[in-house]
C-alpha cells in the first residue's frame, strides 16, 4: 500500500522501551498491505497513581479533568474533578450525590460523576481500544469520541451495567416499583452520532432510522459487567468503521451499508441507499473526518433519569456499585513498514520556513465565535495573524526538495491557557495534529514542537493548516517550519554523490585534448613556414634580375628620362628600403656620383643605369614581400 505522507513515529507514535498491559493481544483490526499497527502516545496503562485530588504530571500529560470545555454534564450529572483517579493500576471513576442544597441548583439531588477527556485530538485511520468493567448500576459507562466543535461523535463503548434500580431496596429487581435494566446490561451500544447545533438537531443509527444491530449481544450472555471487557473501534476514514468485542469484528458501517453479528454469531450484511453514519448529510457529505477528543466517564444520562434509571442514595454509596474502572486505552495508526523509523536522534537539516501571512486560501470549518468577525486568518502586522478561533484554516504551496522526514514547528502565541492546537494536512490527508498551552499573552511568541512527517516525493504540495484545539479562541501565528532530518548514522548517500561524478569527468578529458593539439600544431606550421621563405627568395632574386635585364633596356630608354628624375628620387628610395641589399648598389652609385661631378658624358649614362636597377630591385622586392 502506498502512502503519500504518513506520521512520524518518534512523536505523534512511539517506540515503547518498556512493557504494556496489551503486549501479548494484537491488534484485531486489519492494518492493511504493506502496513504495520504501530502505537500511538495517547495509549495509557493507568500504572501509575494520580490521586483525585493534586493530580500529578503524568496524568496532565495525557488528560485533563472534566470535559472538553466547561460544560458539567447533561441533565442531572455533574463532572467533578475529585471523582476520577489513577491507583492500583486503574483509571477509577466513581459516583457519589450531589447534595440537595449544592449551590448549582440545576445539578442539586443530581449524580457527581467522573470524567477525563484527552488533551490532544486523534484523526482517522486509528484502533481505538479500552478493557474496562462496567459500573454495577444504570448509569451509563462510556468511553467515546468527539470533535472539538461537538458535531461528530463515535461511541466506542455506551453501556448501562446494572440490572437495575433498587428502589425498595430489598435487594432485588422485582414488581412494578424497582426499574428493570436486564436488556440494557446484556446489551453494548456500538454507535455513532452527527450533529447540527443550532438548531440542536441529532442522527444517530438505529433501528427506527432502518439501521440495525447497534446493540449487541451474545446468546447465553446476562450481563458485561462481571468481567473486565474489551471494546475497540477502527476508525479506518470518515465512512468507515469496525467495532470489536473482545478482539472479535462484530460490526461494520460504512457510508454504502453495514453487516453485524446477530445473537448468535450470525454475520448480517445490508445494502442501504442512504449514507448510515449520517442519514441526513448533517457533515455536508464530509463523514466523519473531524479531529476527536478521547473521553472516558459516567453519565446519568436525560432519557433513562426520566424513565427512573438512576441510582439511589444507597446504590451511590456502594463503592461495589458506584465504579466503572479502565485497565488500559491503547491507540494504534496503520504505518507503512518503510516508513518504520525512529528519528528522534537524527540531526537538523535545512528548513522551509513559511510565514502564516502568505497564505494562498482561508476559511473557516465550523460555527462563528463572537467577537470574531473575520473567516479564517486574519493577516496582522507585520506577518502574523490573528483572529484565529475554533475551526479556522489556511493554505499554503510548500516545495519539498527531497524525500524524507520533515519535522513541524509552529511559532504561536496565545492567551488562552489551554485546549489549543493546529492539524496538518498536506494534499487534504490529514497528517499530524499537536495540541499545546498558550503562552500567557497574545504577542508573547513560543515555538511549539509539533509531529513529525514522512514525504515520499518530492515536489510542490498544498499543505494546510488548522486550528484544532477544543477552545473558542485559539492562537496567533508567527511562522511554521518544516525542518529536514538527517541521519547522523548514515552519511554516505550526501558525500558519495558529488566527488565521484565531478572529479572523474573532468580531469580525465581536460588534460589529455588540452596539451596534445596546442604543442602540436604551433612550433610545427609556426617555424617552418617563416625561416624557410624569408632566405631563400632575398637572396635568389637580388643577383638574378640585376646583370641580366639591366644592360639591355638602359642605353636607350635612360638619356631622355634620367636628367629630370635622377636628382630628385636617388636621396629618397635609396636610405628607405635598403638597409640589408644596399651595400653592392650604393657602392657602384657612389662611383656613378663621381663620374657625374667630372661632366663626363658617360658618366651620366651609368648613373642612369644604376639608378634604374636600383629601382627594378626595390620594386622587385616590395613584390615579394
Amino acid at each position: 500500500m502506498k502512502h503519500t505522507t504518513s506520521l512520524l513515529l518518534s512523536l505523534g507514535l512511539s517506540f515503547s522501551a518498556t512493557a504494556a498491559d496489551w503486549d501479548a493481544l494484537p491488534v484485531p483490526a486489519d492494518a492493511g498491505d504493506g502496513n504495520a499497527w504501530v502505537q500511538h502516545k495517547l495509549s495509557d496503562d493507568f500504572n501509575y497513581t494520580a490521586p483525585a485530588v493534586g493530580k500529578n504530571d503524568e496524568f496532565f500529560t495525557r488528560w485533563k479533568e472534566g470535559y472538553i470545555g466547561d460544560w458539567l454534564g447533561p441533565g442531572k450529572t455533574y463532572w467533578e474533578s475529585s471523582h476520577s483517579k489513577v491507583e492500583n493500576g486503574y483509571l477509577t471513576l466513581r459516583a457519589s450525590r450531589v447534595p440537595h442544597d449544592h449551590e448549582n441548583t440545576d445539578k442539586a439531588g443530581g449524580v457527581f460523576l467522573g470524567s477525563v477527556t484527552s488533551k490532544e485530538t486523534v484523526i482517522f485511520p486509528i484502533f481505538m481500544e479500552a478493557k474496562v468493567q462496567l459500573s454495577n448500576s444504570a448509569l451509563a459507562s462510556d468511553f467515546w469520541f468527539l470533535s472539538r466543535d461537538s458535531t461528530q461523535e463515535i461511541d466506542v463503548i455506551e453501556a448501562y451495567g446494572g440490572d437495575g434500580v433498587d428502589v425498595d431496596g430489598d435487594g432485588q429487581i422485582s414488581g412494578d416499583v424497582d426499574k428493570d435494566n436486564r436488556w440494557f446490561s446484556k446489551s453494548l451500544h456500538l454507535s455513532n452520532h452527527t450533529f447540527i447545533r443550532d438548531p440542536f438537531t441529532d442522527y444517530q443509527p438505529s433501528d427506527s432510522e432502518g439501521v440495525e444491530g447497534t446493540w449487541y449481544s451474545e446468546a447465553g450472555r446476562t450481563n458485561w459487567r462481571d468481567e473486565f471487557i474489551r471494546v475497540g473501534v477502527y476508525w479506518k476514514s470518515p465512512t468507515h468503521l469496525e467495532y470489536f468485542v473482545n478482539g472479535k469484528h462484530v460490526r461494520t458501517v460504512t457510508d454504502t451499508g453495514y453487516s453485524y453479528l446477530d445473537p448468535n454469531g450470525t454475520l448480517k450484511s445490508f445494502n442501504t441507499d442512504f449514507n448510515p453514519l449520517d442519514k441526513y448529510d448533517y457533515t455536508n457529505g464530509a463523514g466523519l473526518n473531524k479531529p476527536m477528543h478521547a473521553i472516558i466517564n459516567m453519565e446519568d444520562q436525560d432519557w433513562r433519569h426520566a424513565l427512573g434509571l438512576t441510582p439511589t442514595d444507597a446504590e451511590l454509596a456502594d463503592d461495589s456499585k458506584n465504579t466503572y474502572l479502565i485497565d488500559w486505552v491503547r491507540f494504534y495508526k496503520p504505518v507503512a513498514e518503510e516508513n518504520l523509523v525512529d528519528t528522534s536522534t537524527w540531526a537538523d537539516g535545512d528548513s522551509i520556513i513559511t510565514e502564516f501571512s502568505m497564505f494562498i486560501t482561508t476559511g473557516k470549518d465550523s460555527a462563528a465565535v463572537g467577537g470574531d468577525d473575520h473567516v479564517g486568518f486574519n493577516v496582522a502586522a507585520p506577518d502574523n495573524i490573528n483572529f484565529n478561533t475554533l475551526g479556522d484554516w489556511a493554505t499554503y504551496e510548500i516545495n519539498f526538495p527531497s524525500k524524507g522526514y520533515y519535522r513541524t514547528e509552529f511559532v504561536i502565541g496565545s492567551a488562552t491557557e489551554t485546549n489549543l492546537g493546529v492539524q496538518v494536512f498536506i494534499d487534504d490527508t490529514p497528517v499530524a495534529i499537536t495540541n499545546f498551552d498558550g503562552t500567557g499573552k497574545w504577542d508573547t511568541y513560543k515555538t511549539v514542537i509539533g509531529e513529525t512527517l514522512y514525504i515520499d516525493t518530492p515536489g510542490v504540495k498544498t499543505v494546510k493548516i488548522q486550528s484544532a484545539g477544543s477552545a473558542a479562541w485559539q492562537w496567533n501565528g508567527d511562522e511554521f517550519r518544516l525542518v529536514n532530518l538527517i541521519n547522523p548514522s548514515d552519511p554516505t548517500p550526501d558525500p558519495t554523490p558529488d566527488p565521484t561524478p565531478d572529479p572523474t569527468p573532468d580531469p580525465t578529458p581536460d588534460p589529455t585534448p588540452d596539451p596534445t593539439p596546442d604543442p602540436t600544431p604551433d612550433p610545427t606550421p609556426d617555424p617552418t613556414p617563416d625561416p624557410t621563405p624569408d632566405p631563400t627568395p632575398d637572396p635568389t632574386p637580388d643577383p638574378t634580375p640585376d646583370p641580366t635585364p639591366d644592360p639591355t633596356p638602359d642605353p636607350t630608354p635612360d638619356p631622355t628620362p634620367d636628367p629630370t628624375p635622377d636628382p630628385t628620387p636617388d636621396p629618397t628610395p635609396d636610405p628607405t628600403p635598403d638597409p640589408t641589399p644596399d651595400p653592392t648598389p650604393d657602392q657602384d652609385s657612389s662611383d656613378d656620383a663621381n663620374n657625374s661631378e667630372s661632366g663626363g658624358e658617360s658618366g651620366g649614362g651609368s648613373m642612369n643605369f644604376w639608378l634604374i636597377l636600383t629601382g627594378l630591385i626595390i620594386s622587385l622586392r616590395r613584390k615579394m614581400r
